[in-house]
């Protein structure tokens, strides 16, 4: 963003404690009260109980395989509620859900994109702000005080330097870099790979939602890659 409009234009948020976050951390804070916070406990309770061990290539294979659809499935949800949620906003008696808002504004301003907008009558106009105060532009001053936000982002980040403040817009001088490996199949032949899969299939707990069964869905598919796989573990 800052290549393209150029720097010092309030183009880009920089770091997660940007007074200009503010509304996307408190957006963080609903999704880990949501269901963030259950998967954590969850797979701490797999470390805890059921033989998870954190380090293991393959244990994070068949974590993996048996849970990553489910926590997709979650977001899915989550999200679908959460765009349908009412909001309700000083100084108006209706409250309009996110996706009131996104419909009625894409109406009312037409369509927007990083360099123009389609207006209601279908005429391209360029986008070109003038911005009084960058430093302080579109910081939710109310928000930016709540200490249940606050409390949740130290909480999380408990490694970042205090930045809380109307000024700090600027690039760090260190990025957050985050690191995805991948994990491969830990079995040798697509015949290892279709028996384990169809014994998963058959497994009762295997399309529940229930905690308990995913934790049972996990010793037992643990159990099973281990018979087939002794030396992997």
């Amino acid at each position: 963003m800052e290549e393209h409009y150029g720097p010092e234009r309030g183009s880009y948020i920089w770091g997660s404690r940007s007074v200009h976050n503010v509304r996307i951390e408190r957006l963080w804070h609903d999704v880990t009260q949501g269901f963030g916070t259950k998967w954590y406990n969850f797979f701490y309770d797999l470390e805890a109980e059921a033989g998870l061990h954190s380090e293991s290539d393959v244990h994070i294979w068949l974590l993996h395989l048996l849970f990553l659809p489910a926590i997709d499935q979650d977001a899915a949800d989550w999200a679908e509620a959460w765009n349908h949620h009412k909001i309700s906003f000083d100084g108006e008696e209706r409250e309009r859900s996110p996706r009131d808002m996104y419909f009625f504004g894409v109406l009312q301003e037409g369509l927007r994109g990083p360099e123009s907008v389609v207006d209601a009558s279908g005429t391209l106009q360029h986008l070109e702000e003038e911005i009084e105060n960058i430093m302080t532009y579109g910081v939710d001053w109310r928000d930016l005080a709540d200490p249940v936000l606050l409390r949740h982002h130290n909480q999380h980040n408990p490694d970042e330097p205090e930045s809380l403040g109307p000024h700090n817009s600027q690039q760090p001088p260190h990025l957050s870099l985050v690191e995805i490996p991948t994990f491969e199949c830990p079995f040798e032949t697509e015949e290892q790979l279709e028996i384990f899969t169809d014994a998963l299939l058959l497994m009762p707990e295997y399309s529940s939602r229930d905690m308990q069964d995913r934790k049972s869905l996990w010793m037992q598919a643990l159990d099973l890659l281990l018979n087939i796989l002794p030396m992997s573990l």
